[in-house]
């Protein structure tokens, strides 16, 4: 066993990804310790144990009237799979990195506050988002500057939760 930090950005992925080369060491080493000198168990602490769901494809579906900080984690939590959505003039439009904002006053969750080459500022239940990556069904994952470029966005736009 060996702890590692998960750092404030990580994704499931770059956490996969970091736990790699220590995974693989460790293992080293618990293959020599059971060559050398047999099997050492260390039974769990069931105190610090936590249930984990299954995920599905549902789970990534985005709700924008929880705070900013919860959606942030939940783009963090699902990527890359299952992956995080929501829904923008009728399609799917996938959400790949977020930065959590300060609170706007009186805007309502999904909606858009403003656009700008760092991103998509949009109002949640506490807080606002800024999304810096998505993905428009059909098309390539891109920064939210490209993507806003491309299609237009204005403030005032809204982001739903079905089509």
């Amino acid at each position: 066993q060996q702890p590692v930090a998960i750092l404030p950005d990580d994704t499931s992925a770059t956490l996969h990804d970091r736990l790699a080369a220590p995974g693989a060491a460790l293992l080293g080493e618990a293959l020599d310790e059971l060559r050398s000198n047999g099997w050492k168990r260390i039974p769990p602490d069931h105190t610090q144990a936590t249930y984990a769901p299954l995920l599905k494809k549902a789970d990534g579906c985005i709700a924008w009237s929880k705070s900013a900080r919860e959606i942030h984690h939940q783009v963090r939590g699902m990527n890359p799979w299952p992956g995080c959505f929501t829904f923008f003039r009728g399609k799917l439009l996938k959400i790949y990195l977020t930065e959590v904002l300060a609170a706007k006053r009186g805007a309502i969750p999904g909606k858009i506050t403003s656009v700008g080459d760092d991103g998509i500022e949009i109002a949640t239940g506490n807080g606002a988002l800024l999304i810096q990556e998505l993905q428009l069904e059909g098309k390539k994952k891109m920064p939210a500057g490209d993507f806003i470029k491309g299609q237009g966005i204005k403030a005032g736009e809204a982001f739903t939760m079905q089509r």
